[in-house]
């Protein structure tokens, strides 16, 4: 297991998941907490974590020339890259352990 992820995440301009499919991504919570704007494709668990042009920019799944475009829109707007990154890392305390915590507690009282 790699030591390194937070040098990594914190020595990067952007974070780029080009994946086919994912499960809830803690990964792409982990780069908006570290201030990366975030490209990823619109499948089920990145769309848990993020919406198209508000926490992230989202392509669709094997699609490089979208992909391209994305990671040169990312680098000459930063207007945009400093939006995303404002609106996910907002979204990230959604999914804080106190949060979820809260969430976990209301749904055992309905039982």
């Amino acid at each position: 297991e790699r030591q390194d992820i937070l040098d990594l995440l914190a020595s990067s301009d952007a974070f780029v998941l080009p994946t086919f499919r994912e499960g809830f991504s803690r990964v792409l919570l982990e780069a908006a907490a570290m201030g990366l704007p975030i490209i990823s494709t619109n499948v089920t668990g990145v769309r848990e974590f993020a919406r198209h042009n508000e926490e992230a920019i989202l392509i669709e799944p094997k699609d490089s020339e979208a992909l391209t475009q994305a990671m040169i829109t990312m680098a000459n707007n930063k207007d945009l890259s400093s939006r995303l990154i404002e609106n996910a890392i907002k979204r990230v305390e959604l999914f804080s352990l106190e949060n979820v915590s809260k969430q976990y507690i209301a749904i055992f009282e309905i039982l």
